[in-house]
């Protein structure tokens, strides 16, 4: 249980750290072998952040349709 925990937060901050940190560092965190993983990781992250940005944004203009009526 610890080790998942420990790969948890690990992994958990090397998600954050993807916005501020260089990727040799976030894949240090993560504890990649190859910075090819890293970039992966990174542009499938976007994409998922995107689609839950867009899912959100069409719940709030749903919401805000069925209230002006």
């Amino acid at each position: 249980m610890q080790s998942a925990l420990k790969f948890d937060l690990r992994h958990t901050f090397g998600t954050t750290a993807l916005e501020s940190e260089r990727m040799e560092v976030v894949r240090s965190l993560m504890r990649h072998e190859k910075l090819e993983t890293t970039q992966t990781y990174a542009k499938v992250r976007g994409r998922v952040q995107g689609a839950a940005h867009m899912r959100v944004q069409a719940r709030i203009a749903k919401s805000m349709s069925t209230a002006s009526r």
